[in-house]
């Protein structure tokens, strides 16, 4: 062998070497994570909650940056531009991830190839609720009324996830609602409460107060199960509407390339940290479900619900903006 081809191999061999140590040391320096919304939301809230649990174990800085704007485009671009060694980590949620990107023009990355899924943190139960002295007292009654007077009945749409909701729900029933848009969940909420709109999708964490409180009644929520907090509620599916799930989710994806190593020990610390009972009881007290599983099955559901998603937008005639 001659020296060139010795000392080649000699260096790819070290090489080889020194990046396996780093990935076995992992992580050696502060981790960041970045939250595509402003400080007190869900997906900053959960990224400080498990931010400091990882800090804890690691002994190392776990840092939230808060890169908010675009509907989550801003943070999302700046950390698939950043590089793929496991110090930068993004919450993604399932309105950024699965259905921004049919609703959104001119992004300058794609959420399938430019991230890689690390780590799935809650589930985010969506509730239909309606205004209280709405005739409509189950699903089946609002699928009559909208058959019987197509296109007159309205609905609050405070979020395009809200929309999406509401389009599939119209999609399997067979029926014309017509969106009202507003400038957030807030006041869609309140116009629903006042009875100026009869009904809306929203999230259930949101609504939990104005259900209980009697301001807003709930007809059906979401998911392929019941919650906890409202056990009384039926699911979209036992009200009637076959096939019908739009549940939101909070995950932590990593810019594309990360070694499976670096990205199967954080997927490892956070199921821990969500299976820890005061950590659960807080992620719950905040109207989420912690929602462990593995890389494989995160990639899966981003996948199936980017498909999901895109269907919905196509049928409903919505043109990216």
């Amino acid at each position: 062998m001659s020296i060139l081809k010795r000392l080649f191999f000699l260096a790819v061999c070290l090489l080889g070497a020194t990046s396996a140590f780093a990935q076995s040391d992992y992580p050696s320096r502060p981790i960041r994570i970045i939250v595509t919304y402003t400080p007190g939301g869900a997906s900053d809230i959960l990224a400080r909650m498990v931010g400091e649990e990882m800090s804890k174990a690691w002994k190392q800085a776990v840092v939230v940056e808060n890169r908010p704007g675009a509907g989550g485009a801003v943070g999302l671009e700046a950390a698939a531009r950043s590089a793929p060694d496991g110090y930068t980590l993004v919450v993604g949620v399932s309105g950024t991830l699965v259905m921004g990107p049919h609703l959104m023009k001119g992004l300058t990355f794609d959420t399938r190839k430019d991230f890689t899924p690390v780590a799935m943190l809650s589930r985010v139960e969506n509730i239909f609720v309606v205004d209280p002295n709405f005739e409509a007292k189950t699903i089946q009654d609002v699928i009559a009324l909208a058959k019987a007077k197509p296109g007159a009945l309205s609905y609050a749409s405070g979020a395009a996830a809200f929309q999406l909701g509401m389009e599939l729900f119209k999609s399997k029933a067979g029926i014309d609602i017509v969106a009202i848009p507003y400038k957030g969940d807030g006041p869609a909420a309140l116009d629903v409460i006042a009875g100026r709109v009869p009904m809306m999708i929203s999230s259930v964490g949101a609504q939990l107060g104005a259900v209980r409180s009697g301001k807003l009644r709930a007809l059906a929520v979401l998911g392929n199960e019941r919650v906890p907090s409202l056990p009384d509620v039926p699911t979209m599916m036992e009200a009637g509407v076959p096939g019908y799930v739009a549940v939101g989710w909070n995950a932590l994806v990593a810019p594309a390339g990360v070694p499976a190593e670096i990205a199967d020990k954080i997927n490892r610390e956070v199921n821990r940290i969500l299976e820890m009972p005061d950590i659960r009881k807080k992620i719950i007290d905040q109207g989420f479900e912690p929602w462990p599983m593995s890389r494989a099955a995160l990639a899966d559901i981003i996948a199936t619900e980017h498909a999901k998603w895109g269907e919905v937008v196509r049928a409903a005639g919505i043109e990216p903006q």
